[in-house]
């Protein structure tokens, strides 16, 4: 199996039937130590190759806690959480120093045992996934105290498939694609500020809050983010390159306002233009800008929000306002016409109905005359008035109720196989009272 993950390309064999219960076959070997920490080690993905070569990938901790978890047997096993919980324990080491910190505050706080909850342990204390080796035998102790385990029903918590994805993920963590990088600036993490733990006033009661740049949560907001930057679906090349460029400058200053870092001065407002006159007028008095950390170019530096590559053939869209504006209600409004169709009134829906055909079943006595436009009353019987036909003429001396109603019916204009039957038959009682 050939896997292109967050480093170069690799193979590993099927496991044979039975192997998964045999622990020699799940232990780390130096043989398997160096065929996965030799030869060609990065990543070939388009970021690397096409932006910038300095761009280091990482597997996120997230999915690959997820890829344990889903060779499982099952969510209700009864040691599956146990086995999560541990699992996760050994990919992350708490920082001594923060959990100490916040323990004090408990016993400042008169919270006792001073044993803080996995809530405050997230927020007040940074954590950090530890290097390969170190790792590896953190994550090797887990799973050796559970490739055998089962439930009382004898059924086992790993799936036989749940050795290769350990033989996999192992490679991962050798090449150090998910070890958190040596710096002593913490830069996986940023300050936050202060809190009273339990608004309980004091110095002994406050506790850093740390937020964690690194993750799923942080990268999916980040997208959110740039989701928000472009003001449509349909923008030239050049404006979407404006304001994904301006979005990226914004969010940076945003971070340099989070971090609080000493000795760091900014303005109160963001405003680009603004920052460019500050920084012209105290250079030309000063000798020196302004706000240095906010030094911005006044030409094109080249930079590309995303991956720099042209196509073929492709030429820039530029923006026209005034055809790719968005119309306004009332505008669109003026632009359609309203519909010169009108529904027909009751009387011409009542007159427009067709003659029924329908005829009573034998032996049943007649309500009423006939349903047929050529039915005849009997011999004796006073007319009731005009036949109901489209022809009939008023007796002479009766004034003209004015033009004729159009014959048509009203859903002539529909398929036949929409029309039911049913809506062009009529009771015979109604009949009768209609004549």
């Amino acid at each position: 199996m050939c896997l292109r993950d967050c480093c170069a390309a690799f193979k590993i064999p099927d496991s044979i039937p039975a192997e998964h219960l045999r622990w020699d076959a799940w232990k780390t070997t130096p043989s398997v130590v160096a065929g996965a920490t030799s030869g060609l080690l990065a990543n070939t993905c388009a970021s690397r190759s096409h932006y910038s070569t300095n761009i280091v990938v990482k597997l996120d901790l997230f999915h690959c806690l997820r890829r344990f978890s889903r060779e499982c047997t099952s969510e209700h096993h009864p040691l599956y959480s146990t086995f999560c919980q541990l699992l996760s324990a050994a990919f992350s080491v708490v920082d001594q120093e923060d959990l100490k910190r916040l323990k004090d505050a408990y016993e400042f706080c008169g919270i006792h045992p001073a044993n803080p909850t996995k809530q405050h342990t997230r927020e007040h204390c940074r954590t950090k996934i530890p290097q390969p080796t170190e790792l590896l035998d953190r994550v090797e102790k887990v799973l050796k105290h559970f490739h055998l385990a089962t439930d009382p029903n004898n059924v086992p918590l790993f799936k036989p498939s749940m050795l290769k994805l350990w033989r996999i993920q192992r490679v991962h963590i050798l090449r150090g694609c998910l070890s958190d990088p040596e710096l002593a600036e913490g830069i996986m993490y940023r300050y936050g500020g202060t809190l009273q733990l339990n608004h309980v006033p004091g110095e002994g009661a406050k506790v850093p809050i740390w937020i964690p740049v690194r993750g799923t949560s942080q990268q999916e907001g980040y997208h959110f983010h740039q989701a928000q930057w472009v003001t449509g679906t349909h923008v030239s090349t050049e404006l979407f390159q404006a304001q994904g460029m301006t979005g990226v400058a914004r969010w940076n200053y945003q971070r340099l306002v989070d971090l609080k870092q000493p000795g760091v001065i900014l303005p109160a407002v963001f405003d680009p233009a603004l920052l460019v006159e500050l920084n012209s007028a105290s250079k030309t008095v000063t000798g020196q800008d302004k706000y240095l950390a906010l030094h911005l170019s006044d030409r094109d530096t080249g930079e590309r929000f995303g991956l720099e590559y042209q196509e073929p053939g492709c030429r820039p869209v530029p923006l026209d306002w005034d055809k790719h504006r968005t119309q306004k209600r009332g505008e669109f409004a003026a632009v359609v016409p309203p519909s010169s169709v009108q529904a027909p009134g009751p009387a011409q829906a009542l007159e427009a109905t067709p003659p029924s055909s329908w005829t009573p079943p034998p032996g049943t006595p007649s309500p009423g005359p006939a349903p047929s436009s050529s039915w005849t009353p009997p011999p004796g019987t006073p007319s009731p008035g005009p036949a109901p036909s489209s022809s009939w003429t008023p007796p002479p001396g009766t004034p003209s109720p004015g033009p004729a109603p159009s014959v048509g019916h009203p859903l002539s204009a529909l398929p036949k196989q929409e029309m039911s039957t049913d809506d062009l038959q009529e009771p015979p009682a109604a009949m009768g009272k209609l004549i």
